[in-house]
């Protein structure tokens, strides 16, 4: 009987283990397949090792060579920016701050989001952006009117200054006016866009003026062409020496900016001994020095001079015209304008030491022969000594100059032939540069 009892068990136990087994045993029965598999072909196993290893070391390349390229040619860092004020006082909210600063000297540090202000009182502040890594100089400059507004969204240059990167520039103009001059190195260039509350203006190398108003914006091209389009989105172009209005909804028809040209080769392409004449005075002292450079990507005159001895020198450069201009309604001077150094104050004690000057000879219309002139500097004169038809500029700064109408300014004696057209440095130590020289009859 036991061994009847003993047996039944066995069967019962046997019964159980048959409708359940374990399930460790299939696994490691697979597992001992797989190792064996893979004991039997090692070669196909670490080939495929190799291959997924391959592949993940390709991906990897392209991943981190597209970055690179990617960072190389889109990488920009913020630009350099310097506001100057030039006469009166311009208003700085840096960072957008609702408290004004009154810029009374160089300030360098400027945020992104910034605002600035002049009032409706003779005013002028210049806006430098982007340092010349040659000449450590402003390579660009905005040149910011009496009851202006300006707001700078952006000023960005490319990480890497050789891919061929734009500078990018964002402003914003709500009311008065601007000068730009945007003059590029070769192999650099620049894009900058101007938002107004008609629309927006995009500029590339060249010098503009903006004007805003109450009911439209003005553009004139003075050098470059530009780009744009009212806020209801029409599109328009503007070419070298024209000028147009635009409004919300409307943009008038391109115009002559500029008139006939008086001048030859007043933007110094050609050696300058083919149209101008030159004139050193340095009595018993080492002269002057002048040159005709490429400088910022483009030709101008640069006069130098660094000796140290405290005496008076001048050099000159002069271009006879006998152009009658009667006929004339209108009659303007243009250039562009930067000094680098100069070691008297002002224009000196008599106002005619200027670092750059230029000037105009005529003969009026009653016979008698006069000139006009316009001096630049960036010292402050002596206290008490006066400027006579000079203006104060920020230093190494590339400025515009536009005279006002000639013909308005001169209107007591109204010119009647242009004689000629001289430009000079004088002082004792200086470095100047002059370009683009234009003096137009419209």
């Amino acid at each position: 009987m036991p061994v009847s009892a003993d047996r039944a068990r066995g069967d019962a136990a046997r019964r159980r283990l048959a409708r359940h087994p374990p399930m460790f045993s299939a696994h490691a029965a697979d597992s001992d397949v797989q190792w064996a598999g893979r004991r039997a072909d090692p070669v196909r196993f670490a080939w495929a090792v190799i291959l997924i290893s391959f592949a993940c070391f390709c991906l990897l390349a392209v991943l981190i060579t597209a970055g690179s390229v990617f960072t190389y040619r889109n990488a920009t860092v913020r630009g350099e920016l310097l506001l100057q004020s030039t006469i009166g006082t311009v208003y700085l909210h840096n960072g957008g701050r609702t408290d004004a600063v009154a810029v009374t000297s160089p300030v360098s540090e400027i945020n992104r989001g910034s605002r600035l202000v002049t009032q409706r009182e003779a005013t002028q502040g210049v806006l430098g952006l982007f340092r010349s890594r040659t000449t450590g100089g402003m390579l660009n400059s905005v040149q910011i009117s009496s009851d202006t507004i300006l707001d700078i969204l952006k000023v960005e240059r490319p990480l890497f200054p050789g891919n061929g990167a734009d500078h990018l520039v964002d402003l914003v103009l709500t009311k008065g006016q601007i000068r730009v001059v945007t003059l590029m190195p070769e192999g650099q260039s620049i894009r900058m866009q101007v938002k107004t509350p008609h629309g927006s203006v995009q500029l590339h190398e060249g010098v503009f003026r903006l004007s805003v108003g109450n009911r439209q914006t003005e553009v004139v091209v003075i050098n470059g062409d530009v780009a744009g389009h009212s806020r209801n989105g029409a599109a328009f172009r503007l070419g070298e020496g024209q000028r147009l209005n635009f409004e919300h909804n409307r943009i008038s028809e391109p115009v002559p900016d500029i008139g006939s040209e008086i001048l030859t080769d007043g933007r110094f392409e050609v050696p300058v001994d083919e149209n101008w004449s030159r004139v050193v005075v340095a009595s018993d002292i080492p002269p002057p020095t002048m040159e005709r450079v490429q400088e910022d990507g483009r030709w101008v005159i640069r006069f130098h001079r660094a000796v140290g001895d405290n005496a008076h020198n001048q050099f000159e450069l002069r271009q006879t015209v006998d152009r009658n201009v009667s006929l004339h309604e209108s009659l303007y001077l243009r250039l562009t304008v930067r000094i680098d150094y100069q070691s008297l104050p002002g224009a000196g004690v008599l106002s005619s030491e200027f670092p750059v000057r230029v000037e105009i000879g005529y003969t009026d219309i009653y016979g008698q022969e006069r000139a006009w002139g316009h001096g630049f500097y960036y010292r402050e004169p002596i206290a008490g000594y006066w400027i006579e038809n000079g203006e104060q500029i920020a230093q190494s700064t590339w400025f515009a100059y536009e005279s006002p109408d000639l013909f308005n300014l001169l209107a007591l004696n109204p010119p009647e032939t242009i004689t000629y057209v001289r430009i000079h440095a004088s002082g004792h130590d200086y470095t100047s540069y002059i370009g683009d020289v234009s003096l137009t009859a419209q």
